[in-house]
């Protein structure tokens, strides 16, 4: 029967009315019947009829009495949410909690009269006097989480007791039963899975784990209490750290009202329990059951709500845009004309939040005039972060870092005159909070290289970001831990560290970078290898056609494949250190496919000399895509002394390009200059016996190599 009705003038949505009947006493003796029929072997494991029966009855019960009016209250305590955050200007609102009355009656003369009936009536009703949706700042949000979680337990228990007393007739057996179906069940039964050792229920954005006793699993109905204390009686906003006497205050309500909703559903057998703790003065709230034992340290679930709210925010930080970058760092290195110390977002930043913001103090009246010509006048710079890009992601994955940590101090400081049990949930708090600073570094490792592995291991810009990031993060975590260690609670004001953390931050970047390397290497090769395949056989021509030809346009489209990849790198977005040192990886590539023909080569004629010191010419000026150093005037000498800095093989392959143009009396002078220095004397050997023809003087200079 749907029965509803309200006593305000607005319309209100009503629920169901149930009436479960028992005529004569029939309802009895069918359970008493099916008692009978499940025999003696209770402990079998197996259903039996009477099973299915008050499984058929409680789902009912569930589906259609509890889960609406459960629903009712999240509902209401969502829009009140809702509406905190888009009026918090506003003193008061007009939404008021639902109160649900109950009307338990009977008809009929005695329970032997077929027409006897046991009914429970319900409504949905406003009343004014009941207490208002506030803003955060007022006591009355406290307040009304109170009342509305005695409100949550006192239905549950009307409804509860009715079945106890109309449907089941006081029958342990039966009340068992329901507790076991809807509530909680001790898995050391035979009728459940003994894998069974937590209690789980989702919490929509997040995956509450509440760890109980070891033998409990949860019912439906235990689900959408715990839910339902989570979302209502948990704060999400820093409530212990601004008002701990009001947070005391409703903590011990909170749990006082638990343990005596437990306690009534113990004394009608719905959980069963072979021992009751009797409570002390000391301790006047002992758990009896597994929702009192969640709420029996609300400080605790407080902390990891807190947790949880962190992590949640971060995993959504690093599932926003990759691409979009920020500039971070100073000028650190002599191969930027660049001056800013910092740029955009990165400007703004704390200088106690680096390392040489930390220590540049003790030496900030050092006379740059009493430094060497090599040295930089700013004895800090080692320990300055390059001018690089970084993903937004990673700034304010960092920031919510420093946020998390800042909210972890705030709590200890504020509480360091409070009593001892204060202190010790802020202690708590700060430990926790400290170990999800460090769950948010954990999960950018564990996530962007996930999401982000397809782009960073084919696009060069998004490999360089994700190396730029980790080179970032290490750089803040080395004195990340320094900054906040003093204001931490023991022992944390000397365990308080992140650099155990750097190491594998270094070694994502390396591996991220070095893979991209690698991968254009190959390229380079595809580019250039096969076009020279048949240029050590050419050289013995005078001209070489076909051949000559291709292995230029291998050289001119490594050329351009090398300016497209320092488009991606060069600006602004790789350090200038590490960007030469990876572009002169990418150019030692080309010179060493170059020189392997020509130094393999038996008989080089002159026209080809001379194309081999054309060709090699035009390799050398990959030079362009490296940075310019000193003045940033970009003359060919200083553009050479950056390149062989960065290249390993571009003297010895400048000295193969310029024998090929040398006569003998030029290559006997190159020896007492050193310009074959970094040739042995058998390759330059070879060369001369490939190049030119047999003469004395040729002899000579073939004898002096030898020795």
């Amino acid at each position: 029967n749907i029965n509803g009705s309200s006593n305000s003038s607005k319309k209100i949505p009503t629920s169901s009315s149930s009436k479960l009947k028992q005529k004569g006493g029939k309802l009895g003796d069918a359970f008493a019947v099916l008692g009978i029929l499940q025999g003696t072997d209770t402990n079998s494991g197996e259903e039996t009829y009477l099973d299915n029966a008050v499984q058929t009855i409680l789902k009912n019960v569930m589906d259609l009495i509890l889960t609406p009016i459960l629903d009712s209250f999240i509902s209401n305590h969502k829009n009140r949410d809702n509406q905190s955050s888009h009026s918090s200007d506003l003193k008061s609102s007009n939404q008021h909690e639902p109160k649900w009355h109950f009307f338990e009656s009977n008809t009929g003369n005695t329970e032997d009269d077929d027409n006897f009936v046991s009914s429970l009536e319900w409504k949905l009703s406003v009343d004014n006097d009941t207490f208002v949706a506030t803003t955060a700042n007022n006591n009355t949000t406290t307040l009304e989480q109170q009342h509305v979680w005695c409100d949550v337990l006192r239905t549950i228990e009307t409804v509860l007791t009715f079945v106890y007393k109309s449907v089941f007739f006081q029958r342990p057996e039966l009340s068992s039963r329901l507790g076991r179906y809807l509530y909680f069940e001790d898995s050391n039964s035979n009728s459940v899975d003994d894998n069974s050792q937590r209690l789980s229920t989702d919490t929509s954005s997040t995956s509450l784990t509440v760890e109980l006793r070891p033998n409990y699993i949860r019912g439906p109905l235990l689900d959408r209490l715990l839910k339902l204390c989570w979302d209502m009686c948990i704060p999400s906003c820093s409530e212990l750290t601004t008002n701990t006497t009001g947070w005391e205050l409703t903590t011990k309500f909170i749990q006082a009202a638990t343990l005596e909703f437990e306690k009534s559903l113990l004394s009608k057998s719905i959980i069963v329990q072979k021992e009751l703790e009797q409570a002390s003065n000391s301790d006047p709230v002992v758990a009896v059951g597994p929702l009192s034992s969640f709420v029996s340290n609300l400080e605790e679930q407080y902390a990891e709500k807190k947790r949880v709210d962190v992590l949640t925010k971060g995993r959504a930080i690093l599932f926003t845009d990759y691409h979009n970058t920020v500039m971070v760092g100073g000028n650190n290195g002599k191969n930027s004309n660049n001056n800013n110390v910092s740029a955009t977002t990165s400007s703004n930043q704390d200088d106690k939040d680096t390392t040489e913001g930390l220590f540049m103090k003790d030496f900030n009246n050092i006379d740059p005039t009493h430094l060497g010509p090599d040295m930089d006048p700013n004895p800090m710079s080692i320990y300055v972060l390059p001018r690089c890009a970084i993903s937004n992601v990673a700034y304010n994955l960092i920031e919510h870092v420093k946020s998390t940590l800042n909210e972890a101090t705030t709590s200890s400081t504020n509480n360091e005159n409070n009593n001892d049990s204060t202190s010790a949930n802020s202690k708590m708090l700060a430990t926790t909070l400290y170990k999800a600073s460090r769950e948010l570094l954990d999960l950018f490792r564990a996530i962007i290289p996930t999401t982000q592995g397809n782009v960073t291991s084919t696009i060069p810009r998004c490999a360089a970001i994700l190396h730029n990031d980790c080179v970032y993060i290490s750089h803040i975590l080395h004195s990340l831990g320094l900054k906040y260690r003093e204001r931490m609670p023991p022992p944390l004001d000397k365990l308080c560290t992140f650099v155990d953390m750097i190491p594998p931050f270094r070694e994502l970047a390396d591996t991220v970078l070095c893979d991209m390397v690698e991968r254009q290497k190959l390229q380079l090769a595809d580019i250039v290898f096969d076009r020279c395949e048949g240029l050590q056989l050419s050289l013995k021509l005078n001209e070489g056609g076909k051949v000559w030809s291709e292995a230029e346009t291998g050289v001119r489209g490594a050329h351009y494949h090398l300016q497209q990849l320092s488009q991606a790198w060069k600006e602004n977005i790789l350090p200038s250190e590490v960007y030469c040192r990876a572009m002169g990886s990418l150019i030692d590539t080309l010179l060493s496919l170059l020189l392997d023909p020509v130094m393999k080569a038996e008989d080089i004629s002159e026209s080809a000399s001379h194309f081999v010191s054309s060709l090699y010419r035009s390799a050398l000026n990959t030079r362009d895509i490296l940075p310019t150093v000193g003045d940033g005037s970009g003359s060919d000498v200083e553009k050479d002394k950056l390149a062989r800095s960065s290249c390993a093989y571009w003297e010895r392959f400048a000295a193969v390009g310029s024998f090929m143009d040398m006569s003998l009396i030029d290559v006997a002078n190159g020896l007492a200059n050193g310009t074959f220095r970094t040739l042995t004397g058998a390759e330059l050997s070879r060369l001369l016996m490939a190049t030119f023809d047999d003469s004395e003087k040729r002899k000579r200079l073939l004898a002096a190599l030898a020795d």
